[in-house]
């Protein structure tokens, strides 16, 4: 049996994802990566005109109208050519199931959001301190317990 890796597994869960370069990462799950369901999620992250680098996955190709899209060719063992590559999110994706793997062994579909959540916080604030880390998540946090919650009295 050949080794299979990529899109096509129909025991994984489809996770889309985009990151800036030298910027922030965004990945979520979704039902599958067909052009209706990721090309709403690009249009509503990704600002019209920018300069979009993929792979030549089929549902990107509608975006020619509306973004500059560099393409690179993966099937034609084709990685990198001259400034359109994808790596910066191939990086990503190589931490997040190595995170996974490594952490919950084997995730669940049901919370997948909040793996990746976990996963797009912990990239978009690499360069912070952990005390950094720790104020921002407090300060994100709505749920305020006070110390007779927390003492029982």
């Amino acid at each position: 049996m050949k080794n299979m890796h990529g899109r096509g597994s129909e025991n994984k869960t489809p996770v889309f994802g985009a990151v800036q370069r030298k910027g922030r990462l965004s990945i979520t799950p979704v039902t599958d990566t067909k052009r209706k369901t990721l090309e709403p999620i690009i249009r509503r992250k990704v600002k019209g005109g920018s300069v979009i680098m993929s792979d030549e996955w089929w549902a990107y190709t509608k975006l020619d109208d509306d973004y500059k899209r560099g393409v690179v060719r993966h099937k034609r063992k084709e990685y990198v050519r001259g400034n359109i590559y994808t790596n910066t999110i191939e990086g990503a994706w190589s931490h997040l199931k190595r995170s996974m793997m490594g952490t919950y062994h084997r995730p669940s579909k049901e919370h997948m959001s909040k793996y990746c959540a976990e996963f797009e916080f912990t990239y978009n604030t690499r360069s912070k301190t952990p005390f950094e880390k720790f104020n921002q998540i407090i300060d994100k946090n709505s749920i305020r317990v006070g110390y007779a919650q927390i003492t029982g009295t």
